[in-house]
């Protein structure tokens, strides 16, 4: 079935993201049933919610499932964590990972203008450090 095998990636994908952003020295966890987003990265106030298309060069919000999508996205606005939405797009792995701050409106997610996830990692570790810094 189509959706149990969508759901394994997808599953399979997450803990690849936290594996690497560990190995990257940034503390990830995966998201909890009871939580919006699939990843967290709690001391820097961050959620990512991870997607995949099988396009090379943009993502479109609702594009499979526009409801479950659109009401996705209500409810990630509203979040009081930073959202990202991490698009993996086809064929690249976790090399063509692109990393968007969640937009003021539904619109489609072009490639080039994602963040990579070296560049990601850099912003990560800046927020974390003026976070502890505050304290």
């Amino acid at each position: 079935m189509k959706i149990s095998r969508n759901r394994a990636n997808g599953k399979r994908y997450e803990g690849e993201l936290v594996k690497t952003l560990r190995s990257l020295k940034i503390y990830a966890r995966l998201g909890r049933s009871n939580e919006e987003v699939d990843v967290i990265i709690p001391s820097a106030n961050i959620g990512i919610e991870l997607k995949s298309t099988n396009r090379n060069d943009s993502w479109t919000f609702g594009c499979t499932n526009p409801r479950k999508t659109k009401d996705q996205y209500r409810r990630l606005l509203l979040s009081p964590m930073i959202i990202y939405y991490a698009i993996r797009f086809k064929g690249q792995g976790i090399a063509g990972l692109r990393l968007y701050s969640i937009p003021p409106e539904m619109c489609s997610l072009k490639k080039n203008e994602g963040l990579t996830l070296e560049e990601f990692v850099i912003l990560v570790q800046k927020n974390t450090q003026e976070v502890s810094h505050a304290i």
